[in-house]
């Protein structure tokens, strides 16, 4: 039956996914998945199948295509199971502690975790991170996933242990071991919003609590010549449910900025999953003069929804409307100044909207590598994946999209001009490194 999944998994990847073989051979493919077949050679749970899937995240390198765990698995993570009682962040290969949720008040924010129940801290941290998606070569999304998400990830990928035992080392540099007991999600919930009222919580798990709080998500501010264009996200639904319509947002927004001549914008697209490709189309018409197309090429091997035609074996799609990606400039275009910042989680179609900027040769770039591949990757309309025996879950997306750009896809995101990921003291003394260098910057101008 273990085989029976895998080979159903492999056969719906070959069938839906029509740039499988962007960053693979389908003879290397083939091997890695009899590799795996091999493995399978004594009974074993769904969550167990899914520890030897997971790392073809990584071997297939696309954002879009992902591995879950059974749905009864991730209810279990979600609600009941016993997980990491820590927030952790990355910083220089080592494992710090952000956010103690366990009873030990020992354990303070900047404690270094040196094992877990006698593994390495980085050795667990890899295999984790071995096991994250990522666009093409890149790995600042894959070690960002691994950092905010660990606790679930260790549940998934590790252990569920009621009791972990660290060897740890405290902020003044003294080593000593700690005891703690394992929390629930419904435990970690609670103690992230109680205890430490969300502090932190763009660098963990609890990221997007600002959906859940209906913060707006979009954001504007002028500070004397200096305006501040945050985008939280691309996706319509989130914009429109936090009671914002984009259009009209960026129309005032940039209206307000030829009112006050502003000479310098940010816009901050750290933490945008991307979503909704026409308001990022939207964004860009206020940045770009001439009339342009977003696109380059569009194509699915599986019959789209979409406005399409057919072509070989596949079809060309061409959409309506916004969809068509031609974009006129909008009434008022900005050509003053513009700073990106960015990290890794700017991905899908923030990693599209880098892209483009990145083409135009209209920004200054800092923070990290863009997760989200700027030049061509699978996405759009997906298939849901569940496997019928051990009902491990995914999805499967269905569209090869190539951006109308001229970069070449080297297998990464954008790389920044100033490169800048904050440090575990940054985030305590809760400074914003990227910020303060557009800040820099314009004074030395």
């Amino acid at each position: 039956m273990l085989r029976e999944d895998l080979n159903t998994l492999k056969n719906q990847l070959q069938t839906s996914q029509p740039g499988l073989y962007l960053y693979i051979t389908e003879d290397s493919l083939t091997k890695v998945f009899n590799t795996i077949s091999n493995s399978l050679t004594a009974p074993m749970t769904s969550l167990e199948f899914y520890r030897n899937v997971a790392p073809l995240n990584k071997t297939l390198k696309n954002l879009h295509t992902r591995l879950w765990p059974s749905a009864i698995d991730e209810r279990a993570t979600e609600i009941d199971s016993s997980r990491f009682p820590l927030d952790i962040y990355w910083d220089q290969s080592k494992m710090y502690v952000l956010r103690n949720h366990s009873s030990d008040e020992r354990i303070a924010p900047g404690t270094i975790i040196k094992t877990i129940n006698g593994q390495d801290a980085k050795s667990v941290f890899k295999k984790i991170s071995d096991c994250r998606v990522r666009d093409g070569y890149n790995e600042t999304y894959p070690l960002a996933q691994a950092t905010r998400n660990f606790g679930i990830y260790y549940a998934q990928l590790i252990d569920r242990p009621k009791i972990y035992t660290l060897e740890i080392i405290s902020p003044d540099g003294a080593g000593y071991t700690a005891t703690v007991q394992g929390l629930t999600g419904l435990e970690l919930d609670k103690s992230r919003t109680e205890r430490y009222l969300r502090k932190y919580s763009q660098y963990c798990e609890d990221w997007d609590a600002w959906i859940r709080s209906k913060e707006p998500a979009l954001k504007f501010e002028i500070k004397e010549d200096l305006a501040i264009l945050k985008v939280h996200t691309f996706y319509l639904p989130i914009i429109e449910e936090n009671g914002q319509q984009y259009e009209a947002f960026f129309d005032k927004s940039f209206a307000q900025m030829k009112e006050h001549n502003i000479k310098h914008l940010v816009i901050d697209l750290r933490n945008n999953h991307g979503g909704t490709d026409p308001v990022g189309m939207s964004l860009l018409s206020h940045l770009c003069d001439t009339t342009f197309h977003y696109y380059k090429r569009r194509y699915t091997i599986v019959k789209p929804n979409a406005k399409h035609i057919k072509k070989g074996n596949g079809y060309e799609i061409i959409g309506k409307g916004d969809w068509t990606g031609k974009m006129k400039p909008a009434k008022d275009v900005y050509h003053g100044k513009v700073y990106v910042l960015m990290n890794a989680y700017s991905v899908s179609a923030a990693g599209e909207f880098i892209g483009h900027i990145k083409n135009m040769n209209r920004a200054i770039f800092i923070g990290e590598e863009a997760g989200g591949n700027p030049v061509t990757f699978n996405g759009g309309e997906s298939v849901p994946v569940d496997l019928p025996h051990t009902h491990i879950t995914g999805t499967i997306p269905l569209q090869l999209v190539e951006m109308n750009v001229a970069l070449k896809n080297t297998g990464h995101g954008v790389i920044p001009d100033y490169k800048i990921r904050p440090g575990i003291n940054d985030i305590m003394k809760e400074r914003d490194p990227e910020l303060e260098k557009v800040l820099e910057l314009i004074n030395e101008q």
